[in-house]
């Protein structure tokens, strides 16, 4: 829990309150900042309740056992800092617009993959349904991972949350895929259709 806001705990039973910091690695990465506030004593968690200031604990109350170094915590907290940053570095947003829908009031179905296998099973990474609004809807995949990726949508304009087709199996109901990628006979290859995604994105295409 970030050491900002306020705790308060309620317990039916006696517990022992205790904290690792990571000052370690705010130290290491040069991003400590110290700013006072006078919201409770030091030493002290404190809650707002209806106005009143209560205290819970007071730290000084829980001594760690003689002899433990707290410089323990410093290399772990380092490597984890460090195992997650690139994670973080690497998160991007991927705004998509979709045109050409109907031009009545339907709900678009969208389907992200971020591999050929996936795309070939029909597995997608993520999946979500927008309204679309004159023929166009608009939405976001966010905190992707840098990749390629594939969208595939269709509007559903009746309602029964399925692509229609019609007999011989072609769909009735307008679809599209990213790139406006178009394939014989079948869906696009996932190359043809896949877009890169190392940083926030804005792309668009169209159904037909």
């Amino acid at each position: 829990m970030p050491s900002w806001p306020t705790l308060r705990l309620e317990a039916e039973v006696e517990v022992v309150l205790f904290s690792f910091p990571d000052r370690p690695v705010q130290d290491a990465v040069g991003i400590h900042r110290e700013a006072s506030e006078r919201f409770a004593p030091a030493g002290s968690i404190s809650s707002h309740t209806d106005g009143r200031r209560e205290h819970f604990a007071r730290w000084s109350e829980f001594h760690f056992p003689r002899g433990f170094d707290m410089n323990f915590f410093r290399p772990l907290s380092a490597t984890v800092f460090a195992l997650l940053l690139p994670y973080a570095a690497s998160a991007a947003d991927l705004k998509v617009t979709v045109t050409d829908g109907p031009t009545v009031p339907a709900t678009l179905f969208v389907a992200l993959f971020d591999s050929a296998e996936a795309f070939a099973a029909d597995k997608p990474l993520v999946s979500q349904k927008v309204p679309m609004r004159d023929g166009t809807a608009q939405f976001a995949f966010a905190g992707l991972a840098a990749g390629r990726y594939v969208i595939k949508s269709f509007a559903d304009e009746n309602g029964n949350e399925k692509l229609d087709t019609n007999l011989v199996g072609l769909p009735t109901e307008r679809y599209g895929y990213s790139n406006d990628a178009k394939g014989r006979m079948g869906p696009p290859s996932f190359d043809a259709a896949a877009v890169k995604v190392d940083a926030d994105s804005t792309i668009a295409f169209r159904l037909h």
